[in-house]
């Protein structure tokens, strides 16, 4: 069983820990040499030293990890998160919408009630670590608390022994990549389309933020529009990055995708909801690129 620990203080071979952030140190170990640092993937403390003859290591999971495999365990206690033998159990798959590094999106239709969702699978083989698969979870509990409030609207969710399902609403007009890729097609994007978008991607990201939300990874793939044809209908997508802004440690961590990412994010800095705005500037600058070329060679891809 794992010590939540919010203090952790090193002084003269003592390591001191305490699972309680205003009150003094409650247990301690003493160790020769004794040195403190990150785990791997930023998810640990990590303590090493020697107590007496013995080499001694003492990993402690960070807040953030033991808040999120909390998040997991209330999801499966809850049901939620159903359990099933394959995909087919539960929904009908059609075409392939699309694929990321991760995860392959289905159109698919519910066995029950015969509703046409987006359907997401998310193969364990490509989530070995366990921050990969936290990042599943965190993305079911954001989906659920925003109910479609500016980000894509949650439908279900299940898991098999291979494989994650995330069911969510269906968006016919494809992303902000499609239509910049669109663009050496059917040639350069309008102004006022760009200005449509972007005012949109803005107000979906105000009601994010409005509930102590940074989404985190705010990029062309993750911006979906509701109605073929339209990009003033947006939605966000993709939320297995995002974190409340009560979580500091999180603010600490380098995260989201290269072109997008803001500078003090790549540079390891505190940052804050701001990060975001960064993100959405980038994506103005992909579309306009593509306004002013009319083609589809933009140096972020």
């Amino acid at each position: 069983m794992y010590l939540k620990v919010v203090r952790l203080q090193l002084d003269s071979g003592r390591v001191f820990f305490s699972s309680n952030a205003t009150s003094k140190p409650t247990s301690s170990i003493v160790l020769e040499g004794g040195s403190c640092s990150r785990g791997e993937e930023r998810n640990s403390l990590v303590v090493e030293g020697r107590h007496g003859s013995t080499s001694t290591r003492i990993i402690f999971p960070t807040t953030a990890v033991l808040e999120g495999w909390e998040t997991a365990l209330t999801l499966h206690q809850s049901g939620v998160i159903r359990q099933i033998n394959r995909a087919e159990d539960v929904w009908r798959i059609a075409d392939k919408l699309g694929e990321g590094a991760f995860s392959s999106v289905y159109r698919a239709t519910a066995q029950e009630g015969e509703k046409v969702v987006a359907l997401k699978i998310l193969p364990k083989r490509l989530l070995p670590s366990s921050s990969d698969r936290l990042r599943v979870f965190r993305e079911i509990e954001t989906l659920q608390f925003f109910g479609g409030d500016g980000v894509i609207s949650f439908e279900g969710c299940a898991e098999s022994n291979d494989s994650f399902f995330i069911a969510s609403e269906l968006c016919e007009g494809g992303t902000a990549l499609d239509v910049a890729q669109a663009s050496e097609r059917e040639g350069p994007l309008p102004e006022q389309k760009i200005s449509e978008c972007i005012r949109s991607v803005l107000l979906c990201l105000q009601r994010v933020h409005l509930r102590g939300y940074i989404h985190r990874d705010i990029k062309a793939e993750n911006i979906a529009f509701k109605v073929k044809g339209s990009l003033r209908d947006t939605r966000l997508l993709d939320l297995g990055l995002s974190l409340h802004t009560d979580i500091q440690a999180a603010t600490l961590e380098t995260v989201g995708t290269d072109g997008y990412a803001a500078p003090e994010v790549v540079a390891g800095k505190p940052y804050a909801l701001n990060a975001d705005v960064f993100s959405v500037g980038a994506l103005t600058l992909l579309l306009c690129w593509c306004a002013l070329r009319g083609c589809w060679d933009f140096p972020m891809y």
